[in-house]
């Protein structure tokens, strides 16, 4: 009898600690979320521009390959 009376009430306590937990939840007041702003453009880009229009040769190698007229690639 004492072991069915300890399950009982423990079954009591969460059930009175659930309900008042659901009580305490549900009476807090919704605060309205904020209108979202729309996000400002930081930097406009400009997409007719090539930055790399302008930039150094930098393969030595084509410009010393002596075969370069010679040897004509059959899959090109």
């Amino acid at each position: 009898m004492n072991k069915k009376f300890l399950i009982a009430a423990f079954i009591l306590v969460v059930a009175a600690l659930a309900m008042t937990a659901y009580f305490i939840l549900r009476s807090k007041p919704k605060i309205p979320p904020k209108p979202v702003e729309k996000a400002k453009p930081i930097i406009e880009i400009n997409p007719i521009s090539n930055p790399l229009e302008k930039k150094p040769e930098l393969n030595p190698i084509e410009k010393i390959n002596p075969f370069k007229d010679i040897y004509k690639n059959p899959f090109e």
